[in-house]
């Protein structure tokens, strides 16, 4: 069970990093783009991510980490809060896109932060994943 988690989870990371990769490059070749490009673009990751979230957080990696190992609950719930910190900081990005006047450089900056930020989320999700199974497939042995 535990290595499937861990190829399930691996695997759904890797589809999320094409598409952010795909989005850095498009952000790169493409600065002069219109908001409305910018915003098909956010609109489809906000929606990509939602289920992407969903999927960790109901009946997800989550849930298995918190029966093998309960004392990983606070960085479960820390992960679980940084999920939805990561969406509202990704929807007010897509929100200034609706302004007026958009800056474009400026929302090109904010969405580089925020990718690290999500890059650095995933990481600790990877690394607890990796922690808590490796200690329950030696558990097993």
């Amino acid at each position: 069970m535990a290595h499937a988690m861990l190829s399930s989870m691996a695997n759904a990371h890797a589809r999320l990093n094409k598409d952010l990769e795909a989005l850095q490059r498009w952000m790169s070749e493409c600065m002069q783009q219109d908001p409305v490009s910018w915003r098909l673009k956010t609109q489809q990751l906000i929606s990509d991510l939602q289920t992407h979230f969903r999927l960790e957080e109901e009946g997800g990696y989550m849930e298995s980490v918190r029966s093998i190992e309960p004392n990983q609950e606070r960085h479960v719930h820390e992960l679980a809060e940084e999920h939805k910190s990561l969406l509202a900081e990704l929807k007010q990005i897509d929100k200034q896109l609706l302004q007026e006047k958009v800056d474009l450089e400026s929302t090109r900056l904010a969405m580089l932060q925020w990718l690290k930020k999500l890059d650095h989320h995933q990481h600790r999700e990877t690394r607890i994943i990796q922690e808590v199974f490796q200690q329950d497939c030696q558990a097993e042995d």
